[in-house]
């Protein structure tokens, strides 16, 4: 039993050291890896000095393309001597942040359309490019704009004022001399032009006769349009007066023919006006049909009317003078009773009208 006994002390003992050994083994172990540990972290805190140095220019030469995946990220993966680095805070990257606000901003002022990208850019400090060919052309337009209302206000100006109203006038003046008017020749009177044949002297021309006998002067004011006017004459031919010598004073016969005068230029301002003297009376040959009348009213008669149209600015035809004798009186061969005219007498008379007929 004694012996047993001591066989199992010997065997625990043995246990116990062998244990240990390796208890020792275990700790010895282990304490060579801790060491191995201290010497690769001692190895790694020197490549992590590197990695700061080296980084900085692996990151210079990234694109803008991987700077914006550093900046979504928020790490960026960087391998120096089989190291790998994921922490992007520990490195100093705000030189790349300035590079890229700067290109972002330029990006922003070229969309800018409604905003003044130059005090935009201003504020961030970018310098904005001018674009000189649009602001002379600008410029340009200014001017010209300026221009023209600067004439346009003087124009106003000077037609209010009257500075353009000589001008107008002159213009106005033209246009009526420029009127062309059908040739229409009316001959107005008395007995003396309604007898008197205008188809048989005056051939082939536009003539209209508009003698009415017994017809005074008054006659004539009070049917102007259908005496004239109508007729839209470009001549007229007026001799008028020896019937108004039985009722109507010279003085009055005078002022009619300057009446009849002005309403043929208010109404018909392009005719041309021809006022014919009173013709002579011979009362040798009759003496009822020149009752009435004496050569020497019909002077002073002709002398009134000459002078009127003087005043008026029309033409004055002295058929007076073409048809006297000596003695002053019409003569015998151109009239078959002392007052109205032959055919002797017609020819005397259309030979003077013709001349003024064809200017």
């Amino acid at each position: 039993m004694e012996e047993v006994k001591d066989e199992k002390k010997t065997n625990t003992k043995k246990n116990n050291n062998k244990n240990q050994g390796n208890y020792k083994k275990k700790t010895n172990s282990k304490n060579d890896s801790s060491n191995r540990n201290n010497s690769n972290k001692g190895n790694s805190t020197k490549k992590n000095v590197k990695t700061n140095t080296t980084s900085k220019k692996s990151i210079l030469d990234k694109s803008d393309e991987d700077i914006e995946i550093l900046d979504k990220t928020n790490s960026l993966d960087i391998v120096i001597d089989e190291v790998r680095l994921k922490d992007k805070e520990s490195l100093d990257f705000s030189f790349i942040d300035g590079k890229r606000k700067k290109k972002k901003a330029k990006e922003d002022i070229e969309l800018l359309d409604d905003i003044d990208y130059k005090e935009e850019a201003k504020k961030i400090d970018i310098p904005v490019s001018v674009n000189k060919e649009s602001e002379a052309f600008s410029t340009a337009l200014i001017i010209i704009f300026s221009f023209i209302l600067g004439f346009l206000v003087s124009f106003i100006i000077g037609k209010e004022s009257g500075f353009f109203t000589e001008t107008e006038k002159v213009v106005e003046k033209v246009v009526e001399e420029k009127v062309v008017v059908d040739d229409n020749y009316v001959f107005v009177g008395d007995s003396i032009f309604e007898g008197y044949d205008l188809e048989k002297y005056f051939k082939d021309m536009p003539v209209i006769n508009s003698g009415i006998s017994g017809h005074k002067t008054t006659d004539i004011l009070n049917n102007m349009n259908n005496r004239i006017y109508k007729y839209n004459p470009s001549k007229v031919i007026l001799m008028i007066g020896t019937n108004d010598f039985s009722s109507i004073s010279n003085e009055d016969t005078v002022k009619n023919i300057g009446k009849i005068i002005d309403g043929i230029k208010a109404n018909r301002p392009y005719a041309e006006i021809y006022v014919q003297s009173i013709y002579p009376v011979n009362k040798n040959v009759n003496s009822d049909a020149a009752y009435g009348r004496s050569n020497d009213d019909i002077n002073t008669m002709n002398k009134g009317i000459k002078d009127t149209c003087k005043e008026k600015e029309v033409n004055y035809m002295n058929i007076h003078d073409l048809l006297i004798d000596e003695n002053g009186n019409l003569k015998s061969e151109y009239t078959y009773d002392g007052l109205h005219i032959t055919k002797e007498g017609y020819k005397v008379i259309t030979e003077e009208v013709m001349k003024v007929l064809k200017k």
